[in-house]
């Protein structure tokens, strides 16, 4: 009985000890009261470095600690630098990875062998330090600065399984297309974007991409981001699209039907047919009496189905200089902004796969349609489907749950009906293969679903850009 006691207690005690010995390890998790994070203004790109600050009971021990912190920081935290002149640099994964396989992740941030050896650390000796105290613990505080090989890590990772890669979501999802094109405050200083009124006292937007064969910079930064953005993206400007389509000045057409009123980023969207436009700002000044240049750049990637950029929001990286190293400056720039782009867009594209093709449906009937016994043809009206009386409204709910994940949107009247609907990303084409959706498709599944059940109605479907359709139903 006592030998049983004894083996359970040393049972536990290897338990505990492992915890403990677990929590040790995971030194990124510890409360250090001293611990700061810093990444350095202009070494940002391949290599990234940043400052950490910590304590430990040795140098050497925060050394390691230091490249620990960094490796995780960037992995599950991200480095945000707002208010100083260095690059954010985003999080590779969300927490949620690192809790599905915390075991991983422990061995991988503390064993040389494997991601530790992608984090080298050196001492920072231009920034304070020495002995501090932590209660009654006598501990050293040191900055050390690691250099992250951002490019190894990644791919490192990907190679694991442990991140999704841009070659496994390009065999997924096809090519994914990215369209840049320059913002239109970049467009007014090429005197390419204009704003008039037409005779209702409503805007007209015309943008001329054309302006752009002359601007060395743009076609520089198209360049760079081909180069760095990474495989797995085809990079098309929309400057040489526009010239394959022979249009090269995208208007906004303003229609006397509002459903219709398509922006000149509805139009761009539905004709270029891009997976994301990433939207590039440029600003060049001459500062401090024309001792200085400074330059500002950020990309922001736009959804084209619902022209949003909440999931890809700019990083903006401000520089100044006085020397000859401008050009350097741009290049380091580009490569911190597409390091950046890439894993919002990577984020991006997974949960648009997984989720589905987002965008809106309109369904309406013009006034005054009459059926062919002088009924008038409304949303409330009741019809005869298979021997159950079902509204016209009810059919059409119908057919947004079956085929897409819908839900009706504000105010529903007996002559319009607005649904928010998330398409899937694929579907099987009649010989059952599977291939990319759109809302073209989409819509000739709508119009075959409600015509196939109600025989009196004909269905007549406008796209409206990439995410959004208009069917309108008249009688037969």
């Amino acid at each position: 009985m006592k030998l049983i006691k004894i083996t359970k207690l040393i049972v536990l005690a290897i338990f505990f000890s492992s915890l403990y010995s677990k929590a040790q390890e995971r030194v990124w998790e510890e409360s250090d009261p001293f611990k700061a994070t810093e990444v350095w203004g202009d070494k940002v790109g391949d290599n990234v470095k940043v400052d950490i600050t910590c304590s430990a009971p040795s140098v050497n021990e925060a050394l390691l600690k230091a490249r620990k912190v960094a490796l995780y920081t960037y992995i599950f935290i991200g480095y945000d630098s707002e208010g100083t002149s260095a690059s954010g640099i985003s999080k590779l994964a969300e927490n949620s990875v690192y809790e599905k396989d915390i075991e991983f992740f422990t061995a991988y941030i503390n064993e040389e062998a494997k991601g530790l050896k992608y984090a080298e650390g050196k001492m920072n000796t231009s920034k304070p330090g020495g002995e501090v105290k932590d209660g009654k613990k006598k501990l050293v505080k040191v900055t050390i600065t690691v250099t992250l090989k951002i490019p190894e890590i990644r791919k490192d990772l990907e190679a694991q399984g442990k991140l999704k890669s841009m070659s496994s979501i390009s065999e997924s999802l096809g090519p994914i297309t990215v369209l840049v094109k320059p913002n239109d405050s970049w467009l007014r200083r090429l005197g390419a974007y204009k704003e008039d009124v037409d005779n209702l006292g409503k805007k007209q937007i015309t943008r001329d991409y054309s302006q752009l064969t002359s601007d060395q910079t743009y076609n520089d930064i198209v360049q760079a981001i081909r180069v760095n953005l990474g495989e797995g993206f085809k990079i098309d400007d929309i400057k040489t699209q526009l010239e394959s389509t022979n249009n090269e000045v995208m208007d906004d057409k303003l229609t006397g039907d509002e459903d219709l009123q398509e922006t000149g980023e509805e139009m761009m969207a539905r004709t270029l047919q891009a997976d994301i436009f990433l939207e590039v700002s440029f600003e060049k000044d001459v500062i401090s009496g024309g001792m200085q240049k400074q330059f500002s750049i950020s990309f922001t990637g736009i959804d084209p189905y619902t022209n949003s950029s909440s999931d890809m929001p700019g990083l903006t990286i401000r520089k100044n200089t006085s020397g000859d190293d401008f050009n350097a400056l741009l290049d380091s720039a580009l490569k911190a902004n597409c390091n950046d782009f890439q894993s919002k867009a990577l984020k991006f594209l997974v949960s648009r796969d997984e989720k589905g093709l987002p965008g809106k449906v309109i369904f309406r009937i013009p006034q005054n349609q009459k059926l062919a016994d002088d009924t008038p043809l409304l949303f409330n009206m009741k019809f005869k489907i298979e021997g159950e009386s079902l509204t016209f409204a009810s059919l059409i709910d119908e057919a947004i749950e079956e085929i897409a994940k819908g839900k009706a949107q504000g105010t529903q009247t007996n002559l319009r009906r607005i649904y928010d609907v998330k398409i899937p990303s694929k579907i099987k084409n009649r010989k059952g293969k599977e291939v990319t959706n759109n809302y073209e498709k989409f819509s000739e599944k709508v119009e075959q679903y409600i015509t196939e059940n109600l025989k009196s109605v004909k269905a007549d479907i406008k796209a409206v850009g990439s995410g959004k359709v208009v069917v309108t139903f008249r009688p037969l």
